[in-house]
């Protein structure tokens, strides 16, 4: 694991969060691309990993506005 601590401007750490919640948005969108009524196995894998994906970039997200809330 590497560990990092840096500091970042109120307007830098918002661009962050936007960027972030951009990406859970485009992930959760290409998860529903794969969402069918007759769904194949590698359809399900694609929608999981985009899901999963997503349920990463939410807790890394959280860990940002944990971190902002630091002084």
């Amino acid at each position: 694991m590497i560990e990092f601590e840096f500091t970042l401007s109120d307007k830098d750490a918002s661009n962050l969060i936007d960027i972030i919640q951009n990406a859970i948005f485009n992930a959760k969108f290409k998860a529903t691309k794969f969402i069918k009524p007759s769904m194949t196995a590698t359809d399900q894998a694609n929608v999981d990993g985009y899901n999963r994906h997503a349920d990463y970039l939410e807790e890394l997200k959280q860990k940002v506005l944990e971190g902002n809330h630091r002084v």
